[in-house]
């Protein structure tokens, strides 16, 4: 029979306390995980990873510009999938938004092109024109005209600006106004109106037909935009009394929605005198005989206006002339050339000459003052 064992433990006994080695007197360094020593760069990599920016960065190092550092911060923010994300959100909207605005800009092309061909209609322009001159010209027209284009008033000052450019167009001989002569060499100057007519006889009757209209409503803006200014900087036109300057330290309010306010130092009178047209026309070797006699009669009717009495019968008596000129019959049988009375006798006249003798002589009848009795 074996004898009894004695119990023994699983693990013998220590025979010294379980301490750390002995470092033999040197103390541990520590150092912090955000501080990289030499030791770090040239050993192998710890287990902790070195976070660029949570280390701190040397003093010899500069810092980058503000920009840079805000992009390189949103684009940390901003993950690769959100980006390419907002890349395409971003394409969209502006596929988008530039289809809208071509749609837009198409609509308003049609809708001008549709205002254009109706204008045409209602005033024809010369179909040898270049499409700009004809496109001043009707303008122009469909202006004076507001009751029928669905306007309140018309704007003079954009009735000049395009007869300006349409004159400047047809009287250039080496453009639309290819063929037209002056009367003399040089052309003739009269003082205060400038250079009197061409020669256009060469032009077609639809050519001077348009040139006249052109004279005419030049002149008639220039009636209605007497004593306006043009700033050509601002290109705004307004009444002289709204002008800022010198000659009006204080001037009349701009009307309600007007900002702009012109300045004397950069204004002009907004067009030339209406009479420099009028002589135009009365000095052009080309126009017929009703075309010279409305210029007269205008031209009469606004001297007598601006109350030239006795400047407004010598036109008139200078239309009579016109009138007398141009008449297939003899106008003596026809009117009292210095009265302007139509002769009762002037019924026997054939119809034919009797409705232009009316058109000629009736409208400058009461002009004239009554004959002497003395």
């Amino acid at each position: 029979m074996l004898p009894p064992r004695v119990p023994a433990g699983r693990i013998p006994a220590v025979s010294r306390p379980l301490l750390p080695p002995s470092s033999h007197g040197l103390r541990h360094q520590f150092r912090p995980f955000t501080h990289r020593s030499r030791l770090l760069l040239l050993s192998s990599p710890l287990g902790r990873p070195q976070v660029p920016f949570l280390s701190p960065l040397a003093s010899s190092r500069p810092l980058p510009p503000l920009s840079i550092h805000l992009r390189q911060h949103f684009a940390r923010l901003i993950s690769t999938e959100r980006r390419d994300y907002y890349k395409r959100r971003l394409s969209r909207g502006l596929r988008i938004g530039l289809t809208f605005y071509a749609i837009l800009v198409l609509f308003q092309v049609i809708k001008l092109g549709v205002y254009q061909e109706e204008i045409e209609h209602q005033w024809p322009t010369p179909s040898e024109w270049s499409w700009k001159s004809r496109w001043c010209l009707r303008s122009a027209q469909a202006l004076q005209n507001p009751e029928q284009i669905g306007k309140l008033m018309t704007n003079w000052p954009m009735v000049a600006g395009y007869l300006r450019e349409l004159l400047e167009r047809l009287e250039n001989p080496e453009g639309e106004g290819k063929g037209i002569k002056e009367q003399a060499e040089g052309g003739i100057l009269v003082e205060g109106v400038g250079k009197t007519g061409f020669d256009i006889t060469a032009k077609s009757e639809p050519w001077r037909r348009g040139y006249h209209q052109a004279l005419m409503g030049a002149a008639k803006a220039a009636e209605n935009l007497e004593g306006w200014l043009t700033d050509r900087k601002q290109r705004i036109s307004a009444p002289a009394e709204y002008v800022v300057g010198p000659s009006n330290p204080r001037p009349k309010p701009m009307p309600a929605g007007q900002k702009q306010v012109p300045r004397e130092e950069d204004s002009e009178p907004a067009s030339p005198s209406p009479e420099v047209f009028y002589m135009k026309i009365l000095t052009t070797k080309g126009f017929d005989t009703r075309q010279k006699l409305d210029a007269a009669l205008a031209y009469a009717d606004w001297l007598d206006y601006k109350g030239l009495q006795e400047t407004a019968r010598d036109m008139y008596a200078w239309a009579m002339d016109i009138a007398a000129a141009g008449s297939p019959v003899d106008a003596s049988k026809v009117v009292n050339t210095k009265t302007g009375v139509l002769k009762n006798d002037a019924q026997a006249l054939p119809q034919s000459a009797h409705r232009p003798i009316h058109l000629h002589f009736g409208a400058q009848s009461s002009p004239f003052p009554p004959p002497s009795t003395a």
